[in-house]
């Protein structure tokens, strides 16, 4: 019985030594399993973002800079019959044509993804490649393994969806996308549009698709739909847009000393000259609780011809029936802002007057280099000697030296507070909006006390040209369009 019991024992401990390993196994293959299932996801998204980056023209690899025929230029649509590829071929591959039926990366999802249901090696297609640049670095570690990804337009048709209800799926029409799309119940609900004639807030809608294989064989193909859309910025309805509400009313002081100093809401050109016939906005425009009779009367009476706009000067108007209702509160404001900084070009540092002014110098920015510069704080130029072109954004106390020129869009929004002293008499040629949307110590005001007063207010002996409105300036400062992913699926296998 001793001897029976033993091996009953025996067996016993077998069986569970043999459910361990057999366990471990299985934890060891689920392990693996999801280590390539990862792998392979994440190249082929390196695969998507590098052909979403590489589609915006400040992009040091834009498509065009390689081949000035990769995209249309100049706004055209991106043709139907337009296929662009990004080849990525490992040193085993040699070449990656996804063209090639006989090649392991043959792409045969186009045929599903197009309308008419075209072959991707049909001659009536303009097809080009580039290479990716995401290959080994010079540390001899190499990038996602993708192997190729697509750019496409794309149509009802293609997507196998119905946008329009009232017609069949479009194959010959291209989707765009209208950012200020309103329904049919007066809701803004952005959303794809089919039409041979869009508006112009529509941007056409491209399709990317990455297909990516591990050298285990795994194999991934996801898809983006994408549109280019613009930046958000406050609305310029103003050569300078005051913020304020009832209890909370704006300041504006220009130097009491310079019988120069002008606000203009007449156009001006990229040289800072008045364009004939130009568009004529208000030269300040404030918000309900400022007093603007006041606002008037305090600008000395030898500068009251220069404050030009659409009404008789000094022409200082209410536009909040203008300005977006969706902005009028402090955290609407202040969210813009924050959405602004997401496509800085660069941040200025903290610290001294001159190592800020310092920074600013070595951007070099200049007119065919617009660059969007962010002051996460306050910011002070003064004695700073340059010119600044392209879009500005201080969250702090912004302290403006005269001897400076900014061509472009400067925005104050935070503690929206503007101070100066100093000589010279340069302009802000462009729009200038300054808002306040955080109290002193930088905690965000709450929406039910309405936006906070600006403050522009300059010493009576500092001298400067004021701030002049341009269409030209705005223009070449607005940030380009980032190119939004509008859906994410991946494709069965």
């Amino acid at each position: 019985m001793v001897l029976l019991i033993a091996i009953f024992v025996l067996m016993l401990v077998s069986i569970v030594a043999i459910a361990l390993i057999l366990s471990a196994g299985t934890e060891s293959a689920l392990t693996s399993n999801y280590r390539s299932s990862a792998g392979v996801y994440y190249a082929a998204v390196a695969g998507l973002e590098e052909a979403r980056g590489r589609l915006l023209p400040k992009n040091p690899d834009y498509f065009n800079k390689s081949d000035a025929s990769f995209l249309p230029t100049g706004g055209a649509q991106f043709p139907l019959n337009w296929v662009r590829y990004i080849t990525n071929p490992s040193a085993s591959d040699g070449v990656v044509n996804p063209q090639d039926t006989a090649s392991p990366y043959f792409d045969s999802e186009y045929q599903k993804d197009s309308y008419p249901a075209t072959a991707i090696t049909s001659g009536t297609l303009n097809v080009r490649k580039l290479g990716s640049i995401s290959g080994t670095n010079a540390a001899g570690i190499a990038g996602p393994l993708f192997k190729w990804v697509r750019i496409n337009a794309v149509t009802e048709m293609s997507l196998n969806i119905q946008v329009d209800s009232g017609n069949p799926n479009d194959g010959t029409t291209p989707l765009y996308y209208d950012y200020a799309h309103v329904d049919s119940h007066g809701v803004l609900r952005p959303s794809l549009i089919v039409s041979a004639s869009p508006p112009p807030t529509a941007v056409q809608a491209l399709q990317i698709t990455a297909l990516a294989v591990l050298p285990n064989g795994s194999k991934k193909l996801l898809q983006y739909l994408v549109a280019p859309v613009p930046v958000k910025l406050p609305p310029l309805l103003a050569a300078l847009t005051l913020s304020g509400s009832t209890g909370h009313a704006a300041a504006f002081h220009q130097p009491n000393g310079n019988s120069q100093y002008a606000v203009t809401g007449l156009d001006h050109d990229c040289l800072g000259n008045v364009v004939a016939g130009g568009a004529k906005i208000p030269a300040i425009g404030v918000f309900p609780g400022t007093d603007i009779a006041g606002m008037k009367s305090g600008i000395p009476s030898g500068n009251r011809p220069k404050y030009t706009g659409i009404n008789p000067a000094p022409d200082v108007e209410d536009i909040s029936g203008l300005f977006d209702p969706n902005l009028q509160q402090p955290s609407q404001l202040d969210a813009l802002a924050q959405n602004i900084m997401q496509y800085k070009d660069a941040t200025v540092p903290a610290g001294s007057s001159s190592t800020q002014t310092s920074f600013l110098t070595s951007l070099g920015m200049s007119a065919t280099n617009p660059l969007v510069v962010v002051a996460n704080g306050d910011l002070d130029i003064t004695n700073w000697s340059h010119d600044g072109y392209g879009l500005l954004l201080v969250t702090g106390k912004f302290t403006y030296d005269p001897d400076t020129n900014w061509y472009g869009i400067v925005l104050v929004i935070g503690k929206g507070a503007v101070e100066g002293d100093h000589q010279q008499y340069k302009t802000i040629n462009g729009a200038m909006v300054v808002a306040k949307t955080r109290d002193t110590y930088g905690t965000l005001l709450p929406d039910s006390g309405g936006l906070g007063g600006a403050s522009v207010v300059f010493d009576d002996s500092m001298q400067g040209a004021g701030v002049a409105y341009s269409t030209c300036s705005i223009q070449k400062a607005t940030p380009p369009a980032n190119f939004q992913v509008l859906s994410f699926h991946e494709i069965p296998q």
